[in-house]
Order: structure tokens, then C-alpha cells, then sequence
């Protein structure tokens, strides 16, 4: 009796699944075939300031420390694709330095700034701790080397990185 009852109650949850099935399109459900994600990160915290020459250039924010990863290298503050895709991107970042000055924060790709991948942040005070984030979606080939990378906008002030995270997620072909 107690088999009768569970193939009962398998079709009874079958035919559930599939009534709810038809009121949903079928991208709707999304089923992963692997087991594992892709994914990787870098952070880092009072990792100190970041040596800024020249104003309005774009130079790797170093010394963040590597998390957690799987199919993603992390070595010397820079993250390497292993597998092809398309990435979902998530940074914050707190800092300070200076009074009234504008800082551009944005993810490097094989050593160039990704224009739609940066946000700003303008600091009012000498003591002010400024935060900012961005977010978004990029397609990357096996060996693209992923960096965060930092501009002072009105000098050559050097920015004292409070706190810092990036991490990556392979979300799509």
C-alpha cells in the first residue's frame, strides 16, 4: 500500500509540475547541466594607496588578496578566464583622499578601462571615506586578464583604498 501511496503522490506532482509548466514560457525555467559554477573574486581592505602619476590615466588598483574561485585564476590582483562566456561583474570600492576630488573607478580588460563597466565618485572633504559600485554583463575569451583600475580626474592625488571587492559569475555562453 505505502508504493501505491508514493506513485500516487510522484504522478499527482507530476501533473502539477506539468499544468504549471503551460503558464510559463519555457525560458522561464532555467536548469544548470553542471554541477559547478564559474566563477572568481579579489578583495582587499586598508590595502593602502594606489600610486598615481599622471591625472586622467587609469592604473590597476594591486595588492587585493584572492577569494574564492572555480574555473577562474587569481594571481597579483588580476583575474584570468579559463572558460569563455559571458561574465556578470559586480565591485564596490570605499576610499579617501583630498578635498573636491573626482575619482573614476572601472574594470580593466587586458589592460584598457571597459567604458560601460566604471562609475565616479567625487569626495568632499580631505576626510570623507567615498564608496561606489557598478555592475554588469561582458562576454570574455579563455585568457582575459580582468583588473580594477582607478583615475583621479583633477590631479595626481593618491587614493587610499579603504575597502574593495570584485567578483565575476559566468552566467552565459
Amino acid at each position: 500500500m505505502a508504493g501505491n501511496k508514493k506513485l500516487l503522490i510522484f504522478i499527482l506532482l507530476l501533473a502539477l509540475c506539468s499544468f504549471c509548466y503551460g503558464f510559463f514560457d519555457r525560458e522561464t525555467l532555467i536548469i544548470t547541466t553542471t554541477p559547478n559554477l564559474i566563477y572568481g573574486e579579489m578583495h582587499g581592505r586598508d590595502i593602502g594607496e594606489t600610486i598615481i602619476t599622471a591625472q586622467n590615466t587609469y592604473y590597476n588598483i594591486i595588492g587585493l588578496t584572492c577569494g574564492s574561485s572555480n574555473g577562474v585564476n587569481c594571481s597579483n590582483s588580476t583575474l584570468t578566464i579559463e572558460t569563455a562566456g559571458h561574465y556578470q561583474i559586480n565591485s564596490q570600492f570605499a576610499f579617501n583622499d583630498g578635498a573636491n576630488v573626482e575619482f573614476h573607478l572601472a574594470l580593466g580588460l587586458n589592460s584598457t578601462r571597459l567604458n560601460h563597466c566604471h562609475t565616479e565618485r567625487k569626495l568632499g572633504t580631505g576626510v570623507d571615506v567615498g564608496s561606489a559600485s557598478f555592475t554588469c554583463i561582458d562576454p570574455f575569451n579563455v585568457g582575459d586578464k580582468l583588473t580594477v583600475m582607478i583615475e583621479n580626474v583633477d590631479n595626481t592625488n593618491n587614493p587610499d583604498i579603504q575597502s574593495i571587492n570584485l567578483n565575476i559569475l559566468r552566467v552565459g555562453d
